[in-house]
């Protein structure tokens, strides 16, 4: 369940190309660091003039505090299409899920991006404290394309803010305890890797415990599903058995992907995909 912020400051800055060695020696790279930095903005070589031809390779680097997540979003995108293989000759590569900000030819990219902006997932976020980018464009031969590359903003975001508030159940890869006390009547929870898209075959349970005389109100800020079409099942949202699921089967069962701030009261909740 995802909670918008309510400010955002936009600090322009530019930031230090150098050489480095990561993927390959040639490439150049763009770093930017948390350091006194909250946000700012990335763009291709000339944008929003043509790119040029034969980039080997240019890593854009996001780096933030320890407890920092990364989010990035594509405000315009526009690349040479792939070829009819599916192939992607200009591509950007995006690396999410790093454990350093760094990459080499064994570093396995999260997705690839080519086209136009529309064929994208135009927010992405990181896992931990750095995310990395990687632009390539091919050599041309005859009549230059006329692309204009990408731009986009980027966050640096206190992760702690992403992360459930009950007490992870010793043993279970995902299962949560919220119990209320004198000093504890709230909390909030999130699927699996949030805000990151949840993965195939995630799952994870939330229990509530209330004292006497008490109910749980569970309040959905964001709730964001991915669906295809009737033989591509939806994920599985299950609330308490002796709680009324009338809204939640509604919902799954409507042609919207999203809701918000939609509410029940119940015991436990579990996710699945």
């Amino acid at each position: 369940m995802r909670v918008s912020l309510a400010v955002l400051l936009f600090v322009y800055t530019t930031a230090t190309l150098h050489l480095c060695t990561a993927i390959n020696p040639a490439c150049d790279c763009v770093v930017y660091q948390s350091s006194g930095l909250t946000s700012g903005r990335f763009t291709s070589p000339n944008f929003p003039q043509v790119y040029p031809a034969s980039i080997n390779c240019i890593l854009y680097s996001f780096i933030g505090e320890p407890l920092e997540i990364i989010e990035l979003n594509f405000i315009e995108f526009d690349l040479k299409m792939p070829d009819p293989s599916g192939r992607c000759g200009d591509f950007l590569r995006v690396y999410m899920n790093l454990e350093r900000p760094e990459v080499n030819e064994f570093s396995r990219h999260d997705l690839e991006f080519c086209g136009g902006y529309s064929s994208i997932q135009n927010t992405v976020f990181s896992a931990g404290r750095s995310l990395i980018l990687e632009f390539h464009s091919d050599y041309r031969t005859g009549k230059p394309g006329n692309y204009s590359g990408f731009k986009g903003v980027f966050q640096f975001l206190d992760k702690r803010n992403f992360q459930t508030t009950g007490s992870k159940v010793a043993g279970q890869s995902c299962l949560y305890d919220f119990n209320s006390n004198n000093s504890h009547h709230s909390g909030r929870f999130f699927s699996p890797f949030y805000p990151q898209h949840y993965r195939p075959n995630a799952s994870c349970r939330y229990r509530f415990f209330a004292r006497p005389g008490e109910r749980v109100k569970v309040i959905f800020s964001n709730v964001q599903l991915h669906h295809i079409d009737a033989s591509d099942p939806y994920p599985s949202i299950k609330s308490d058995p002796n709680v009324d699921n009338l809204f939640l089967d509604s919902y799954l069962s409507s042609l919207s992907p999203t809701f918000k701030h939609r509410s029940l009261f119940t015991r436990s909740l579990a996710f699945s995909s």
